[in-house]
């Protein structure tokens, strides 16, 4: 698990790399006095755009990272069955590829923040169901957390290349947030993983999704 993740952080690095190598030869082309400084500007508004979605995008992503390992964890404390385990998995997975698409193709008719904040308020009912034994209600909070799951790789992604054009940024700049977002996952994922095995040691299998 850990050679994977570092496989995907050295890949988002030269991802991240090859994307400033673009960002900066746009910077550093030839233009007037004016407008070096009408850029600069906007590069300052641009950093401010890209750390508020960054900001954003690694806190949910933290969420996901954060219980996903405790899950069989919690499911064997509440005395159930591989068998009912995996049933529970499926539901997950089933829930996202059933529901998860045709949700996710909303946000584009609805609204794609309206839909990230769907994702915040169905990842929480989802939690909020691995507080209670009984299997049809964790079942239920499985489906949602499918559905969630899908939310969490596409409406945010959407957002910021649909606001990115938008706001009228250059479009070498939109590879250079998707780079610094797919690098600093890998990241959020490994410290994620070490507080959520610090706050199960320190109580019980049950304190990620608290």
């Amino acid at each position: 698990y850990v050679h994977l993740l570092r496989l995907r952080e050295e890949a988002a690095s030269e991802s991240k790399a090859a994307a400033k190598r673009s960002s900066e030869k746009y910077d550093n082309d030839d233009v007037a006095g004016d407008d070096r400084q009408k850029r600069a500007s906007e590069r300052r508004r641009f950093r401010a755009f890209q750390l508020k979605y960054l900001a954003v995008f690694w806190l949910m992503m933290a969420g996901d990272w954060f219980q996903g390992p405790y899950m069989y964890a919690l499911y064997a404390a509440y005395g159930y069955s591989h068998k009912d385990i995996a049933l529970l998995f499926v539901a997950g997975f089933g829930g996202s590829a059933l529901l998860g698409t045709p949700v996710s193709a909303g946000a584009d008719r609805y609204g794609r923040r309206r839909f990230g904040l769907l994702y915040a308020v169905l990842y929480a009912l989802s939690c909020v169901a691995k507080h209670f034994s009984s299997f049809s209600v964790l079942l239920a909070g499985r489906v949602l957390g499918g559905v969630a799951t899908s939310l969490l790789f596409t409406v945010f992604e959407c957002w910021v290349v649909c606001e990115h054009a938008q706001r009228g940024f250059p479009a070498p700049w939109l590879s250079e947030t998707l780079a610094i977002a797919t690098s600093g996952n890998a990241v959020v994922a490994i410290v994620s993983g070490v507080l959520a095995q610090v706050a199960a040691d320190a109580s019980q299998p049950l304190r990620p999704f608290a």
